[in-house]
């Protein structure tokens, strides 16, 4: 806050102007009073106000037309003290005299024009610190549609902004920018249907009103040679059609833009079963070879594809291969180095050709790989599961913070679903203080949100106020 010594000095005075500012000071005055015992609510995730206090800021909002900017220190002074910046910086002729900004905090540096998410979201992925921590959104249909239905929101769109997320994805969670455009795909009386590898599913009902797809018969279960694999009929990249990406690009090249395909390895159980598939990397490497080297066909053209319609607009190229589980590798590092790595390390040379940074998706505990996907050319680590044994976000910024960055870190097994929105935007300022400085951080769920997720928890974390 001002201290008591500072004035307001004016150039030109506009008595109605100053009038104004005046019972603006009045108010807020008024609304830290009376909101000594008001429940704490987020308005993004390193800055927290009363409700009292934020219920007026956003009314100013609506009507300054940019963001206004906040800072890691988090107190209700400091926040006051950039929105009232804010409001000054808006009234013509009026300054402040010896203003000086609260230690380490981002809007020292001020702009004229507000960030945009890709922006920010880049600006953090480059190791610098930028205004807030950049924030992404994936979670279950159903919990989509509750927050839809809580809002009132036509569309999953709608719902992104209004969580103000910073990045869009092309091709995941309900958004399907590239369309399938190849055979008709099969679809069976007892409501089972394929994809277009050939997988066969089947919805199943996991919790009330909530379905999961899961596979039926894996399609080379009985498969014992090369040439069983050769059999089988894998999609052709003219099966897409990726000619909607360019206006996409413009549409939304305000925010961070992410797509890609990736899982080879990953998805050899889905068609040979995950125990038969584990038996085959001893037993029967071939076929695993095989299989992994269609996989990659496929999803190599599709992210080569899909990068030159992006016309250098994809910032990042997300590609998937789960390696770890929940106590640690999946696999041995052998197995990984031959089966895995050298996919991993095609994909990282094709993003960086285009220009776009490299995201590995890969669930479970990975500490133990982290140097060799550095390596390898990884440059952002989703989902970083904090549960799993070495995967502290703290120790992994200190030890792999200068070449690595880190996408999620929102625990989905504990804190999301049974947490308070206290204990999360607790978690959230200590993720941002111990992972986001200096950047590298973007914030998002550990894995999907899932319906057991409380609505006031998704809202602590996306900065919507909970009435």
């Amino acid at each position: 806050m001002r201290a008591e010594g500072d004035t307001i000095q004016t150039a030109r005075p506009e008595a109605a102007a100053l009038s104004q500012i005046v019972n603006m000071l009045h108010k807020i005055k008024e609304a830290l009073k009376h909101g000594e015992e008001s429940q704490n609510v987020a308005v993004g995730p390193d800055a927290v106000l009363r409700v009292s206090v934020v219920s007026f800021e956003c009314s100013l909002r609506q009507h300054i037309r940019k963001p206004l900017r906040t800072c890691a220190r988090s107190t209700v002074e400091i926040q006051i003290y950039l929105f009232l910046d804010v409001v000054l910086d808006m009234v013509p002729g009026l300054f402040v005299s010896n203003r000086r900004w609260p230690a380490g905090s981002s809007a020292a540096t001020s702009r004229e024009t507000p960030v945009t998410s890709k922006e920010r979201v880049l600006q953090s992925f480059r190791h610098r610190s930028p205004d807030r921590v950049p924030l992404d959104y994936s979670a279950a249909a159903e919990l989509n549609a509750r927050l839809m239905e809580r809002f009132q929101l036509p569309d999953y769109e709608a719902l992104l902004l209004k969580l103000h997320v910073d990045f869009r994805h092309m091709d995941k969670w309900g958004n399907m920018v590239p369309r399938y455009v190849g055979p008709e795909l099969k679809r069976y009386p007892d409501g089972t249907c394929e994809d277009y590898w050939g997988l066969r599913y089947r919805k199943i009902e996991y919790k009330p009103g909530c379905f999961y797809e899961e596979l039926v018969q894996p399609p080379l279960a009985n498969a014992s040679t090369v040439k069983d694999v050769e059999k089988h009929l894998w999609p052709k990249p003219e099966w897409i059609d990726f000619s909607a990406i360019p206006d996409y690009c413009k549409e939304h090249n305000d925010y961070c833009l992410v797509g890609g395909l990736g899982a080879t390895f990953d998805m050899v159980g889905y068609f040979r079963g995950m125990e038969q598939g584990m038996v085959d990397i001893y037993d029967n490497p071939a076929l695993v070879e095989a299989i992994i080297a269609k996989l990659f066909e496929f999803k190599y053209e599709y992210n080569l594809r899909m990068l030159q319609a992006a016309g250098g607009r994809l910032d990042i190229l997300f590609v998937s291969e789960d390696m770890g589980s929940q106590n640690g590798l999946i696999v041995s590092k052998e197995t990984l180095k031959r089966y895995v790595f050298p996919c991993l390390e095609k994909f990282a040379q094709l993003a960086h050709k285009y220009k776009a940074m490299l995201m590995l998706h890969s669930d479970g505990a990975i500490y133990d790989i982290i140097p060799e996907l550095i390596e390898l050319g990884v440059d952002i680590i989703n989902p970083v599961q904090p549960g799993c044994p070495g995967m502290d976000p703290a120790r992994l910024k200190r030890e792999f913070g200068k070449q690595l960055c880190f996408h999620g870190l929102l625990d989905t097994q504990h804190l999301m679903p049974y947490g308070s929105p206290h204990d999360i935007m607790t978690e959230i300022k200590k993720l941002a203080a111990e992972v986001g400085a200096g950047g590298g951080l973007a914030l998002a769920p550990s894995n999907n949100f899932q319906i057991d997720v409380p609505l006031p928890n998704i809202m602590a974390v996306y900065g919507m106020k909970s009435s």
